[in-house]
């Protein structure tokens, strides 16, 4: 019965023209948007103020723009029953209940499931041609809405790293625009794609995780110092990298801020996030199309350019160094105890990340200094941690071989006597990881008498027979006095700590026999030999410098004095004193000029002292030294 009622109501709605709607009764459909192919439902929302048991509703629409697949009744209307005819561009749709209906709230009457067929930005309207309430006593008023098809776009392409264009997985991009961000991060090859987007105005950020660091070494710190002195040239994308303090200057701030990163000074660089792009950015007012857009990306401070996705820097060294902990005299605390960290094996070392590990409570590090890595090496420390000591350098010129790389001043608070373990926990030569075999391992006893050089206990000859046979060099374990060399003070100072009878059967134990004529130089003479006639340069301070530096020397004698500065190449830069000059030590300095005055380029240059005593003997000696603007 209801049914042949509805059919009733929808047979004289076709042919019923609109009647102006009542106060208090209204169907409205809102505006809405919708993608190309999607299924969605659409509402048509009304308010009843009077009763009503029957509606008929006539709804013109586009059928290029939208397909109705379904109609239902809402909320309001889920009792009543539904008849409904669709030719082209209209559906008409009649529902009648055994109960009447009334509401004052906004509640859904009708409930049409579409297909969006339309291109994007095609538009239907969706009007309400005509509504008849309860047999055409009443009607309503009507708002029409709308489907607007979205335009959409995407943007793609790749992130890749600078230095070999290889793909740079995780990084994440964010697509901000009005309807909200959109986020996507980089595949294994680097691949992006934000979208489908709606079109519109969007920025385009990138960003990605910097926990691991790995990638930047101690080589690249020596690649700036190289650069600086004009060993090797630096692209434009490697100066960038290079330039972690950001004041558009490479120099040897961004060197020395590499390796306080290393050794965890500092925690990030002035220049600003680890990771950087080229561009930094994207923006588009609007974006209207599919868009393809590549990144550059730089990992700040790798220099060089070796990183690598998961595990970049975590190289083992293809050679075999070997690190070696001595126990020396040290000269610069209280103790007199210090450590002598040793390299063997070496193939052009320029750089090193180095990470001790000791027990606190029996002693303590309270300085770490170069021992002969050349005077252009740059070296940061941090001794914050209790129990551990790091250190990294990085020079111009290259080391190989056996050298001696740093001096650890330790200070002894345990008990004398007793002994803990000292290890090198982990070290990185040149970038590459040393594995665990190369790295040393010491037992050290505290109360350590410095010239028991073959730690048996105690200072005997056979001390002093070692010492002897390093006379003249400048190997700090033997160097008692800490003047620099070993010499024959350093004999006299072990000397004294001999009881009487040792010090009797020096007198009578050779320590040189002349080849030639089999004589004998007895200890005692040796160490009592007269070294006054020695001239010195000693090393110049600071060094590196970029402004200028104080060069120390020493003359046995008076006598006519000249000290110049060259380049590498033999040419004369400038003479610093030609003059003749009293005995004694003596300082001169140097501000970086040529013989005209002129500031001279950032490179290594040779300082030479000739003396020429008052029986005209000529005494030479040369150093280097660097020079960094």
């Amino acid at each position: 019965m209801r049914f042949t009622r509805a059919a009733l109501l929808l047979s004289l709605l076709l042919v019923a023209q609109p009647v102006a709607g009542q106060l208090g009764n209204q169907l409205t459909f809102d505006d809405v948007t919708a993608r190309p192919g999607e299924e969605r439902v659409i509402l048509l929302n009304g308010t009843f103020a009077d009763e009503v048991s029957g509606l008929v509703v006539s709804i013109l629409y586009d059928p290029s723009v939208i397909q109705i697949l379904d109609v239902a009744t809402g909320a309001l209307t889920q009792d009543f029953s539904l008849q409904s005819t669709t030719s082209a561009g209209r559906i008409t749709v009649a529902m009648a209940g055994a109960d009447e209906i009334t509401s004052l709230a906004t509640v859904s009457v009708l409930e049409l499931t579409i297909r969006v067929i339309g291109a994007p930005g095609s538009v239907t309207p969706l009007t309400i041609a005509s509504v008849v309430l309860d047999e055409g006593d009443q009607t309503a008023t009507r708002t029409h809405g709308s489907v607007t098809v979205i335009r959409e776009a995407s943007i793609l392409g790749w992130v890749l790293y600078y230095s070999d264009l290889r793909p740079v997985p995780e990084v994440v991009l964010t697509a901000a625009g009005m309807v909200g961000d959109v986020e996507d991060a980089t595949d294994s090859e680097g691949n992006y794609s934000l979208g489908p987007l709606e079109v519109g105005d969007y920025d385009v950020t990138l960003s990605r995780d910097a926990s691991d660091l790995s990638a930047i070494d101690a080589l690249d710190a020596s690649d700036i110092l190289r650069a600086l002195v004009g060993d090797i040239q630096l692209s434009p994308d490697r100066q960038r990298v290079a330039d972690v303090s950001g004041n558009g200057i490479i120099g040897t701030t961004d060197a020395a801020l590499i390796l306080r990163l290393l050794v965890g000074s500092v925690t990030s660089f002035p220049a600003g996030d680890f990771w950087q792009f080229e561009p930094e950015a994207l923006q588009f007012r609007p974006l209207i199309q599919d868009e393809f857009r590549n990144f550059i990306a730089i990992l700040l401070g790798d220099v060089n350019g070796d990183w690598e996705f998961a595990g970049a820097g975590k190289r083992l060294a293809t050679s075999t160094p070997q690190l070696a902990l001595d126990p020396v005299t040290d000269h610069s605390g209280s103790a007199r105890a210090g450590l002598l960290l040793q390299g063997s094996d070496l193939h052009s070392l320029r750089a090193g990340v180095v990470e001790l590990h000791y027990d606190p409570a029996m002693i303590r590090a309270t300085r770490v200094r170069r021992a002969n890595l050349g005077n252009d090496f740059l070296l940061a420390t941090n001794l914050d941690e209790p129990g551990v000591v790091r250190a990294a350098f990085a020079g111009v010129e290259s080391l190989d071989g056996v050298v001696d790389l740093l001096r650890v001043s330790v200070e002894e608070i345990g008990s004398p006597g007793a002994t803990t373990f000292i290890d090198v926990r982990q070290a990185s030569l040149n970038g590459d990881d040393l594995p665990p075999q190369s790295l040393a391992r010491i037992e050290y006893r505290l109360g350590r008498l410095p010239a028991d050089f073959d730690s048996d206990g105690r200072v005997d000859l056979d001390d002093l027979l070692i010492l002897v046979d390093h006379l003249g060099t400048s190997n700090p374990r033997y160097d008692l006095d800490g003047t620099g060399n070993v010499s024959q003070r350093d004999m006299l100072s072990l000397m004294d700590q001999l009881d009487p009878e040792q010090r009797a059967k020096a007198l009578e134990t050779p320590a040189v026999v002349d080849a030639m004529s089999g004589i004998e130089t007895h200890i005692a003479e040796v160490a009592l030999s007269d070294q006054s006639t020695d001239v010195t340069l000693e090393p110049n301070h600071p060094n590196p410098f970029n402004s200028s530096t104080i060069i120390p020397f020493r003359l046995p004698a008076a006598g006519a004095v000249r000290l110049s500065v060259y380049d590498l190449t033999g040419q004369l830069v400038a003479d610093l004193i030609d003059a003749t000059m009293a005995a004694g030590s003596h300082l001169a300095e140097w501000d970086g000029r040529d013989a005209s005055g002129r500031h001279v380029a950032s490179g290594i240059y040779l300082i030479r002292l000739e003396a020429q005593a008052l029986e005209a003997h000529t005494h030479l000696a040369q150093r280097k030294l660097l020079l960094l603007r």
